[in-house]
């Protein structure tokens, strides 16, 4: 790993000046230096520990990654939707690897799918159904309504 970036257990820091990413190695006088910039910058929003995730250059649209959100529901598929701000006219996923992730042993989770720079997606993060919130693309009377329409079929 030649970069990474630093987020907590919900959210990284957005719309500051915190960088993006760092650059390895990085001393522990450093790390501590960036810990506590991030952990000031989230506030009360600062959720658990701090993460240090691999950072990927990904495909960028508008001044947003394209990535996508997808919600699932015991093994169904509810939606997939554009993450960010991105235009509605940029590349989806693949269907095979949407599909793919269908079934990660969780009863209601999400799955963040993103573009790389060179075109391949990749699985950027998983998470809890409970506390991730809807894709900023996504209409919520709508989603809720899949949701109930799948919740009844299982009734």
């Amino acid at each position: 790993m030649k970069e990474f970036m630093v987020k907590d257990y919900a959210k990284s820091v957005k719309g500051t000046r915190f960088p993006v990413s760092f650059r390895t190695p990085a001393s522990q006088e450093r790390m501590d230096e960036i810990a506590e910039e991030f952990v000031r910058l989230r506030r009360d929003l600062f959720t658990a520990g701090i993460v240090c995730k691999e950072y990927v250059d990904l495909v960028r649209c508008g001044g947003a990654t394209n990535e996508w959100r997808a919600f699932y529901l015991g093994g169904d598929l509810l939606n997939v939707c554009r993450n960010l701000n991105q235009p509605a006219s940029v590349a989806k996923p693949p269907e095979e690897l949407v599909l793919a992730c269908s079934d990660l042993g969780s009863p209601y989770y999400t799955v963040d799918f993103a573009e790389r720079a060179d075109g391949v997606w990749i699985v950027v993060e998983t998470g809890d159904g409970q506390v991730s919130g809807l894709a900023a693309a996504q209409d919520p009377v709508i989603y809720y309504q899949v949701l109930a329409d799948v919740l009844e079929r299982r009734d």
